[in-house]
């Protein structure tokens, strides 16, 4: 059996996310829910896409496991040609609102428990300072994780 976390919650789940840049107001229309081929036309940017999803023995039941279904994201902010302390402060300015937007919608709805804001699970919410090499180019940004946390994500028993 497929457990709760079927096509239906995983359609609610990515809906739930797509909304949450959107409170920040950092990147307008500039968001993209897939890992990008290409590199961004307008800066700045902003990409998440489905990472790794495993289950979590700390939350899981006897008929049921629950675990984690992470968020991947880079954030890209300048090529790295142009960088300066203006930069390093808009890198810090975007990848603040962006975890804070997440933090704020700890409880996404549907399956998801929470975001695992503080690590309780394993990997916490992060944001991480990089120089992104993409499509031949190097950007200044950031590295984002997002781990969200489902209950139950699949049946283990009948």
């Amino acid at each position: 059996m497929a457990g709760s976390f079927d096509q239906e919650a995983i359609v609610a789940l990515m809906a739930a996310v797509k909304t949450i840049p959107a409170k920040t107001g950092s990147w307008r229309s500039n968001v993209q829910f897939h890992e990008p081929i290409a590199a961004p036309t307008a800066l700045p940017a902003l990409a998440l896409w489905i990472g790794p999803i495993e289950p979590i023995g700390a939350v899981s039941g006897l008929a049921e496991a629950s675990g984690r279904v992470t968020v991947m994201g880079r954030i890209y902010v300048a090529n790295a040609q142009v960088a300066d302390d203006k930069i390093e402060q808009q890198v810090l300015t975007l990848m603040s609102a962006l975890l804070g937007a997440f933090a704020g919608a700890f409880a996404l709805g549907g399956e998801a428990m929470c975001v695992d804001l503080l690590g309780a699970y394993g990997q916490k919410l992060t944001a991480t300072p990089a120089f992104i090499p993409h499509d031949g180019a190097t950007y200044r940004g950031a590295e984002v994780t997002v781990p969200i946390i489902i209950d139950p994500l699949w049946t283990e028993a009948p």
